[in-house]
């Protein structure tokens, strides 16, 4: 992921006025760039009755990440639901 797009894109998001969402549900590594992003544009929600949210995959490394870091005092982290493979089996009758 860029943090350069990601900071413009939030800048935009921004401008438009209400709260945030960032989907990293297909992102499979964040860094401390993104994470140092992430907290500015979420501390910069605070002064308003806003919150962030941010959604990851169960159990991706954004997820272990933002967990890890405490960044759910400063942010919404909404996590989906783990996907169930089902297999289902051709049988000859």
């Amino acid at each position: 992921m860029d943090v350069s797009r990601l900071n413009l894109a939030l800048d935009h998001a921004l401008i438009a006025g209400g709260g945030l969402i960032v989907d990293l549900r297909e992102v499979e590594f964040i860094d401390t760039a993104i994470l140092a992003c992430l907290a500015k544009y979420a501390k910069s929600l605070s002064d308003t009755e806003c919150r962030m949210k941010v959604k990851v995959r169960h159990e991706s490394h954004p997820d272990c990440v933002l967990k890890t870091v405490g960044f759910s005092h400063i942010m919404d982290i909404a996590v989906s639901a783990p996907v169930r493979e089902c297999k289902v089996e051709e049988t000859t009758a």
